[in-house]
């Protein structure tokens, strides 16, 4: 039985008898949910049974029971509009051509204003439709009705519609429009589980059913989400594939939308449920026990509609701002920004090309944490300041709450072993200086160190037995950057450094061989120790060379000069260090003036 049929008479007859008896028309209600609270009000739009609301850009319009047609700008103040018809209307939607409206029997209206309603034209006037939407399939315009017998119609302008084939003679009761930009899609749902896609209204497929009996869906900026009797939720991020939620209730749902950062679902005894994902679900406390059949969201107020003409509406506020590239004016879009309550999400909008956004549909008298992410960019991760900003909202949207941010790199490569090392490899440890952490897999011999900013790193891997090709290496970001590293097994060259008078050096002493420079660092006379690779597995020959470390302050010859040395059998090597010095000064006139070409000669003795 299709959730849009008629109230009982009885059921009328107590909501009639409620609503005469209130001492005003309108009443609040505090109500919390998705992290805080809103306050709801009531109003009344007639005594008609309202099956539907949408927000076509300037007005809310609902729909109802013999032909009712209502219009707000605020969602309290309503105003009724002829329609033309006495018959049952039992959704609404706003598209490119206007207003289309849809009820028993076929029932098609159009509008372009919410004001003059005229009949549309349809192939059939047999099956009841349930069921709206509006969609731009490859960027042309399409209204899609639903309904009974898995009735599918279609229409560019919002008058002439076509039938189209359905793959279920289920009776459809909703559909929505939504996807990813490249990857957009109709999905309808209805009785028996059914849901059916495509990917332009034209040409329509069936799902595997869902276990419920389903009456709305909804696109909300990631992801479908359907609802139905008994508290029944699904979500898909592609609408093909399906996985249930919990939403705490076992009431009927009727009705979904989304507000921009959260989804709001309505049903069965006045029930209001919230969710950021579609999958974990918080009630609201709405003002009435009244049964709501439809949603819809301005920007800045919700809706909700149901028996008995009774409206419930709760005014919303934004938080927006701009993410730009430090020390520009650059938006950067793709940047999650999530407003927090304690832990709860309270909503999240993603920057777009400009890096504005805008996170709608948030309760008033509330302090919210807005934080920027980059987590969900798969090329390019940001840092950000302010890393967060506390934001609290008070009957008023809430603007330049801006950050900058600053674009982080990631150094990544290959350590390689000598050959027939297998994996699992050796534990290498990389330092990064002067700031990073490296991570090694020594199931697959690669390290990445990631959220880097731009400027100069030194690297530098080590592991007791090895020595690496480079023993360093300094790598210069301004992107991500691949840097490998070689890993040998090691021999030790050992030796002295003496001086031949008083003096303390530093010196450095340098392994050249097979390809390799392997130095010391800065030392003063005593043992040396160079690390050096066996690139041969009998003679792995290195010559040794001693010099002055760049912080020495004098100058030194070194015995002897250079050395040869076969690090597969070591044997100890000594340098002596002696200083010399030198004479300095200028050769002028008499008169002082600087005289060029003069040769200077020190000698000692004869």
């Amino acid at each position: 039985m299709s959730s849009r049929s008629t109230l009982s008479l009885g059921r009328s007859l107590v909501f009639l008898a409620l609503l005469l008896v209130a001492a005003v028309p309108l009443f609040a209600a505090q109500g919390t949910g998705a992290g805080a609270a809103y306050t709801w009000q009531t109003a009344l739009a007639g005594t008609q049974q309202l099956h539907g609301v949408v927000w076509d850009g300037r007005r809310f319009v609902a729909v109802g029971d013999k032909g009712a047609v209502f219009t707000s700008a605020d969602g309290r103040a309503w105003s009724p509009v002829p329609s033309g018809t006495a018959q049952p209307l039992a959704a609404a939607a706003a598209g490119k051509r206007g207003l289309v409206a849809v009820g028993a029997q076929g029932l098609l209206l159009a509008s372009p204003d919410a004001q003059s309603w005229s009949t549309g034209t349809a192939p059939s006037r047999h099956a009841s439709l349930n069921g709206l939407a509006f969609g731009q399939p490859a960027g042309k315009g399409l209204y899609v009705a639903v309904g009974e017998l898995g009735t599918l119609l279609t229409s560019r302008d919002a008058k002439t519609w076509s039938a189209v084939a359905s793959p279920v003679t289920d009776t459809l009761q909703g559909v929505a429009w939504g996807g990813a930009k490249d990857d957009t899609a109709f999905v309808a749902v209805g009785d028996n589980g059914s849901l059916l896609y495509s990917r332009d209204g034209k040409s329509w497929m069936a799902s595997q059913p869902v276990p419920a009996n389903l009456t709305a869906v909804a696109w909300g900026g990631s992801c479908f989400v359907a609802v139905g009797q008994g508290g029944a939720a699904f979500v898909s991020e592609n609408g093909l594939t399906w996985v249930p939620a919990v939403t705490g209730t076992s009431l009927n749902l009727n009705a979904i939308t989304w507000m921009g950062s959260r989804f709001i679902a309505v049903g069965a005894a006045g029930t209001i449920l919230m969710s950021t994902d579609g999958k974990t679900w918080q009630a609201q406390q709405g003002p009435t026990a009244t049964w709501l059949h439809g949603v819809a969201f301005s920007g800045s107020a919700v809706v909700a509609v149901g028996d008995a003409g009774v409206v419930e509406t709760a005014t919303t506020y934004a938080i927006s701002g701009t993410v730009t590239l430090n020390g520009t004016s650059t938006g950067v879009a793709g940047v999650t920004i999530t407003a927090t309550t304690g832990s709860t999400t309270s909503g999240s909008a993603t920057t777009a090309a400009d890096g504005t956004y805008s996170i709608t549909g948030l309760p008033d008298s509330t302090t919210y944490t807005v934080t920027p992410t980059s987590a969900a960019l798969p090329a390019q991760q940001y840092a950000f300041q302010p890393q967060f900003s506390s934001v609290p909202i008070s009957g008023a949207n809430v603007t330049n709450i801006n950050f900058t941010a600053t674009a982080l790199y990631t150094i990544s490569g290959a350590i390689t072993f000598p050959s027939g090392t297998t994996a699992p490899y050796p534990p290498v440890t990389i330092s990064v200086s002067p700031s990073g952490t490296a991570t090694y897999d020594q199931n697959t011999g690669l390290y990445t160190i990631p959220n880097l900013p731009a400027g100069s790193y030194t690297l530098t891997p080590s592991l007791s037995g090895y020595v690496f090709s480079p023993a360093q290496a300094t790598v210069t970001v301004s992107g991500n950057v691949a840097q490998n590293f070689q890993a040998m097994a090691a021999a030790t060259i050992t030796g002295m450094i003496s001086a031949s008078c008083s003096t303390t050096g530093p010196f450095v002493v340098t392994a050249t061989g097979g390809g390799y420079t392997f130095p010391t660092g800065a030392i003063g006379p005593g043992t040396y120790n160079i690390d050096v690779a066996l690139y041969s597995t009998t003679s792995s020959t290195y010559t040794l060379k001693a010099s002055a470390a760049s912080t020495a302050t004098l100058a030194y010859t070194f015995n002897p000069i250079s050395v040869d040395v076969n690090a597969n059998a070591p044997v100890p090597e000594d340098f002596v260090a002696t200083p010399y010095y030198s004479i300095s000064g200028a050769v002028t006139t008499s008169g002082g003036n600087p005289l060029a070409g003069v040769t200077v000669t020190a000698s000692s003795g004869s």
